[in-house]
């Protein structure tokens, strides 16, 4: 009888094996389990294997897979859809209030703030004052802005739209029957009578701005969307013969805006002297239709250079 080391070594062509052969265990059969419940919220592919990523699927210290065979490649299996988080209840900021009553509180939060950054300055200011005023629990304030800054930006966008407005409900109003003079006299007046009556939410503004490059830079952005639309008007009034077609429309509209603003912020915000409110309209009229090259009347009109 050949001893039990010489058959294990013929028997495995060198390698060991237990001794005797019955003795080895033969591998059990395998057995289709059901799949487990906390797998229902996942996409397996169509033999049951568990997304390999996971790692309560695999077997301690062997690598391999608790249910079914190995798996090598992953193109059959689709990745779980990603779950959102879930939003806190009656909160809409994340994407702007969907119904009229939260439009509704919104705005009056806006208007709230204004009040508040008028009266204490925006260093000052609280936004438990801010929701006091408002009529709202401090809380209820975060359903519609993430800060103080947030809610500041809101009010300085309306009054940038305020301010806007007579530039296109007058000035270049398509419907107007007025000339471009009128117009601009018209609009130097609501932009004035605008100024003057959010001096003071204005002066917080400005203040804020040179420090807030965010601020700054929505507001640029902002003024350059709505300059579109003014410089198309512009090229109409040249291409009518209304104005000098050698004036570039977009450096002559920054040139204006500024002068204009400024003009209003040293004389309503900073008082740095005392004029009649009709002779600044005009002294505005005056310097705006010089700059533009415009005349009431296109015949009349003079080029100058």
């Amino acid at each position: 009888m050949a001893r039990p080391g010489a058959y294990a070594r013929r028997a495995s062509g060198g390698q060991s094996l237990p001794w005797p052969p019955w003795t080895v265990t033969p591998h059990p059969p395998v057995i289709r389990r059901t799949r487990p419940a906390h797998w229902s919220n996942f996409n397996v592919d169509v033999n049951d294997n568990p997304p390999v990523d996971l790692p309560h699927n695999r077997r301690r210290g062997t690598g391999g897979h608790s249910w079914g065979p190995a798996v090598t490649s992953t193109d059959n299996i689709s990745s779980p859809a990603p779950v959102p988080p879930a939003a806190p209840e009656g909160r809409e900021k994340a994407s702007g209030p969907r119904s009229r009553k939260g439009m509704a509180t919104r705005a009056r939060l806006v208007t709230a703030a204004k009040a508040v950054f008028e009266d204490a300055g925006f260093l000052d200011a609280r936004i438990s004052d801010i929701a006091e005023r408002a009529g709202l629990s401090h809380g209820s304030f975060y359903h519609y802005f993430d800060s103080k800054e947030q809610v500041f930006r809101e009010v300085a966008k309306a009054i940038g739209s305020l301010l806007q407005e007579p530039l296109y409900t007058t000035i270049f109003n398509p419907a107007s029957t007025a000339t471009p003079a009128e117009r601009i006299r018209q609009g130097s007046r609501a932009f004035l009578e605008s100024y003057r009556a959010e001096a003071r939410i204005i002066g917080v503004i400005e203040m804020v701005s040179r420090y807030d490059p965010e601020l700054t830079s929505t507001r640029f952005e902002y003024h350059q969307a709505e300059r579109v639309r003014a410089i198309k008007a512009v090229q109409q009034l040249q291409h009518r013969g209304w104005m000098d077609s050698s004036v570039h429309p977009d450096v002559a509209l920054a040139a204006l805006s500024a002068m204009m603003n400024r003009f209003a912020e040293m004389w309503f915000v900073q008082k740095l002297f005392d004029l009649d409110f009709d002779e600044g309209v005009e002294q505005l009229t005056k310097l705006s239709l010089n700059a533009l090259r415009l005349a009431d009347d296109p015949a009349s009109r003079v080029v100058f250079g």
